[in-house]
């Protein structure tokens, strides 16, 4: 970071993530922020003394204020207001990223955000209700499952809580902000009742898979997408060695739907890979699920409150 600090466009640099909140495990990374005046966004991943590296290097007007939703780019923006919320500065000889870190602090999530988490939970709710009519069930669970994660998102947001982008983020918010909601949404995940035996296969075999998938398929979006899934698969490794054993296996699932790509299940099917994922909730249990969501998304609307609509 000193050499970066050299450089005349470097304006500020923050470490954030697992490194700043005092969390970094084995397989963590250290997330690293450049500001910089003026250039283009980019991410890139390294390692240096055997330490894993992320970096985003960031023009500062990507991390300015306001956040104000309507662009689509809900879980970029809460990652960059969690980045400055959380970050520990270690150079800023303008201030500027000072700066932001107390206007971050002190803004409060717009309503706008909320209101759109909650039309895309519709929206796979919409799809959910279609892939029942046609009998195609496990179509039917990845649409429910969806929409239950961005009703969890919404509710967060609008605790103005930003950490909602991965499980292993909003899992433990959601059990402290909303006890209520979050048995709801144990139930629909089937997340009651396991114990680590169950996580360690489930990781065990998702892992081996990926170690396997990503030494045959060479074409460059598979292989960045096998790496995506192991990075979260990962993550839930670090879960489990916290004895957070819902947060893992959320993670687990996670990862899994990064691989549910038409072109990646074809390709994994052809090695021999069975389906990652097979529905396991009946007919009459999505359904009522998808009622509860629908009543949940209602009553946040109309009062925004949710413990009257269970």
């Amino acid at each position: 970071m000193s050499r970066e600090s050299q450089n005349r466009e470097v304006l500020g640099i923050a470490v954030f993530g697992s490194f700043a909140k005092g969390k970094l495990h084995e397989n963590s990374d250290i997330d690293v922020l450049l500001l910089k005046d003026g250039g283009i966004y980019l991410r890139e991943i390294g390692e240096v003394d055997g330490l894993k590296l992320e970096v985003y290097r960031a023009p500062i007007e990507i991390f300015m204020p306001p956040f104000c939703g309507g662009g689509g780019r809900i879980l970029f923006d809460m990652f960059r207001l969690q980045a400055l919320r959380t970050g520990e500065i270690f150079y800023d000889p303008k201030r500027l990223l000072g700066q932001l870190r107390i206007d971050a602090y002190n803004s409060r999530i717009p309503l706008s955000y909320v209101k759109e988490m909650l039309n895309k939970a519709h929206t796979e709710i919409n799809r959910a209700e279609d892939f029942l009519q046609r009998g195609r069930f496990q179509l039917a669970e990845d649409e429910l499952f969806g929409a239950s994660i961005n009703v969890a998102r919404a509710l967060l947001l609008n605790e103005n809580v930003p950490e909602i982008n991965t499980p292993r983020l909003f899992l433990p918010h959601l059990r402290v902000k909303n006890p209520v909601f979050y048995n709801v949404f144990r139930e629909i995940h089937e997340l009651h009742g396991l114990d680590r035996s169950d996580v360690e296969d489930s990781l065990a075999n998702l892992l081996g898979m990926l170690e396997m998938a990503s030494g045959k398929l060479k074409e460059h979006w598979v292989s960045d997408l096998i790496e995506k899934a192991k990075t979260e698969a990962l993550s839930a490794k670090d879960c489990l060695k916290n004895g957070d054993y819902e947060s893992a296996m959320l993670q687990i699932r996670f990862s899994e739907s990064i691989l549910s790509h038409p072109s990646v299940k074809g390709l994994l099917k052809y090695m021999g890979f069975k389906n990652l994922k097979e529905a396991h909730l009946k007919n009459s249990s999505i359904n009522e699920n998808l009622e509860i969501l629908k009543r949940i998304i209602r009553i946040i609307n109309n009062e925004g409150a949710v413990k009257s609509a269970l």
